[in-house]
């Protein structure tokens, strides 16, 4: 809600932002002042300064956290001072709810000036009932992803607890905001925490793949964090895999091709590609790199062999072994020798193409 004030000049006005009636010890305050020009319409004028306001009250907030993480960096051991610097505060990533606003308009100056103000205790409740909410989300999510790891469905469990972690970041954004305003954000003893996520999702990591969805699950993270990249992988062709040192895909390769598409795009954030796509469009985005491999049976244990190269001459990223039990791959209940008189599109010759 924004009201307009015209004649005599507000306090806040004069003061720049400070006043009795929105007193700091009630009110969370910001200033903001537009110039009316040749350039600038008065509606635009308003906006602006409305915009500068909002900034103002949000980077007031990014200051009292950056305050209170210097002292806690004295206070505390190394370990979580480094966890706090680490964090990137923003005000532009601030959300103020219960935001209001008066505008003054001085038509001798021209100038459009405006105090933003919310209430303290108004906005320490909303962010204290959010930060709850996601706490017993999480708490749920995690008690999920416990019975889906005693299940042995690693893909459920790395699935519950991803979604944990994203969570998480969004219950770190309400915190600052509550250490912005001096206010402490104890947890119940009881809350599940972010370390005991991040031990689920590295101790399922690292288990043994008891289907076609975990060994699929796990190479998908094993090739995103030996990638080499910050950032997920764009612009990804996934070729069948070969029956050991042959280059002709099997019904099994085929489908299992499906099944780690998904787990790529799903679970890294990796951006598939089809090379039917790119042959359509001709959108050399679409063809950056190629991953392949190869499996090898020897009795009950399948050795997978992966790589990731880019197109061209570019260098291979990632290679990588993976060794389940052959009940895996036959639990598909498909072909994975290889059928006659099939053939593919090798990564060389789609490289040659470009």
């Amino acid at each position: 809600m924004v009201s307009l004030s015209y004649g005599q000049k507000p306090e806040w006005v004069i003061n720049r932002g400070e006043s009795s009636k929105y007193h700091s010890s009630v009110y969370l305050t910001g200033f903001g002042m537009c110039r009316v020009n040749n350039d600038t319409w008065l509606e635009d004028a308003e906006a602006t300064s409305l915009d500068h306001a909002k900034k103002n009250l949000s980077e007031k907030i990014v200051v009292k956290v950056v305050s209170q993480t210097t002292y806690s960096e004295e206070e505390y051991n190394d370990e979580f001072s480094d966890d706090i610097q680490s964090k990137t505060f923003s005000s532009s990533n601030i959300e103020i709810t219960g935001l209001q606003s008066e505008t003054y308009y001085d038509e001798l100056d021209g100038v459009h000036y405006t105090i933003a103000f919310v209430k303290r205790a108004n906005l320490v409740k909303s962010y204290s009932e959010r930060v709850d909410r996601l706490q017993r989300e999480i708490d749920g999510l995690y008690a999920f992803a416990l019975n889906y790891e005693q299940e042995g469905n690693t893909a459920m469990t790395l699935k519950k607890s991803l979604r944990s972690t994203v969570l998480f970041e969004e219950m770190e954004k309400y915190q600052e905001v509550l250490i912005g305003l001096g206010q402490s954000t104890p947890l119940r003893k009881d809350a599940i925490t972010k370390l005991q996520v991040e031990e689920l999702i590295e101790r399922n990591k690292n288990s043994v793949a008891n289907s076609l969805e975990d060994l699929a699950t796990k190479l998908a993270f094993k090739l995103d964090e030996n990638n080499g990249k910050n950032t997920p992988l764009k612009g990804v062709i996934v070729i069948p895999f070969s029956y050991e040192d042959s280059k002709t895909p099997t019904p099994f390769s085929k489908y299992f091709k499906q099944v780690l598409e998904e787990k790529l795009s799903s679970f890294v954030d990796w951006k598939i590609s089809q090379y039917e796509d790119y042959k359509n469009s001709g959108n050399r985005d679409l063809l950056k790199y190629y991953l392949k491999g190869s499996y090898w049976v020897n009795e009950d244990v399948v050795t997978f062999t992966v790589f990731v190269k880019a197109f061209g001459a570019g260098p291979t990223l990632v290679r990588l072994e993976q060794k389940v039990d052959k009940a895996v791959i036959t639990s598909a209940t498909l072909e994975y020798e290889i059928p006659k008189e099939e053939s593919i599109v090798t990564p060389d010759s789609m490289a040659t193409e470009q």
